[in-house]
């Protein structure tokens, strides 16, 4: 799963929580959660918090996609042009 955070601003301790929240019930079922085309305050609140060694995080979606699954690579293609 790869979330598209390119339009996210800003995110409080709330909404951190429910990211983790999410990883953690990613794993018990052996999912990857990866973030990408975060905004650099976006990349300094996972760096200060951490959370980019829980969430594999990448410059953009289609390279998110690439690395996890090739099949929604090539979809995400598709739909975007």
């Amino acid at each position: 799963m790869t979330l598209n955070l390119s339009d996210v601003e800003y995110m409080s301790s709330v909404g951190l929580r429910a990211l983790m929240i999410a990883a953690k019930q990613a794993k018990k079922i052996d999912t990857v959660i990866a973030v990408a085309a975060m905004k650099s305050d976006m990349q300094e609140i996972f760096e200060i918090s951490r959370f980019n060694l829980v969430f594999p995080t990448y410059d953009t979606v289609a390279g998110a996609l690439q690395k996890l699954s090739a099949s929604a690579a090539e979809a995400y293609t598709a739909a975007t042009g």
